[in-house]
């Protein structure tokens, strides 16, 4: 591959990344600043999807699964987009059916496929070592599911390899899955900072991230305990 062909490649990889970043931020400061014009053109694009029928959400709710499967499509566009065509109530129930079946896929094809590959080709003192921070910690998984703003789509990944129980994981997405669905659901919907639902979603966000930094943090602090335990 000659380097004008790579050099096109990367160019055209970051011009996706930045649409995709953008065009979220985008809704969101328009939604502040011209709502009129965004809750217009909001309506407008509802009533294009209406025509389709129940196509619609069928089809939003499969690129919503697709896109947990292929990680680098951002769920915060897909996310948005549900509560810009469908509004914030159907918007979250159809990422949160998409999000959910998605992350579920991703765990199975981890334990699937990747689990032997892994065990074949990495050492076991790093896959042990992995094993120790994700196989017992699903109360993490839960919380890093519920913000809305949290990269998350390769965890399930990441839990299919270790020895996490699917009844632990799936739990932790029933109910995680629900917090970030509705929020990305809100932001693409519009913004409305006289709404009740707005405070409380942004209470919880800023609530959220200190919790799993205080989790995190009294996790490495019991690894070396149980070490020295099993140790002895």
């Amino acid at each position: 591959m000659s380097e004008a062909v790579k050099r096109s490649a990367r160019t055209a990889v970051l011009a996706f990344w930045l649409i995709i970043t953008i065009v979220p931020i985008a809704g969101v400061i328009a939604s502040i600043a011209f709502p009129v014009s965004f809750y217009s053109t909001r309506d407008d694009f509802q009533e294009f999807a209406r025509t389709f029928g129940v196509w619609a959400p069928v089809a939003f709710m499969v690129l919503q699964a697709i896109q947990v499967i292929i990680t680098p499509i951002s769920h915060y566009s897909v996310g948005y987009m549900g509560g810009f065509l469908f509004g914030p109530l159907w918007g979250t129930v159809y990422n949160y059916v998409g999000r959910l079946i998605g992350h579920v896929s991703a765990y199975i094809l981890a334990r699937t496929i990747a689990v032997p590959l892994a065990k074949r080709f990495v050492p076991q003192k790093t896959i042990a070592k992995y094993e120790k921070i994700v196989s017992t910690r699903s109360d993490m998984l839960l919380v890093i599911y519920f913000l809305p703003f949290f990269p998350d789509d390769e965890l399930s990944y990441l839990a299919g390899l270790s020895r996490m129980r699917f009844r632990s994981f799936f739990l932790a997405n029933l109910f995680g899955q629900i917090g970030g669905s509705m929020g990305m659901a809100y932001l693409g919907a519009g913004i409305n900072t006289k709404d009740p639902l707005f405070w409380i979603l942004m209470g919880v966000t800023i609530a959220g991230f200190p919790l799993l930094w205080y989790m995190g943090r009294r996790e490495r602090h019991k690894q070396p305990v149980n070490e020295v335990k099993n140790a002895v």
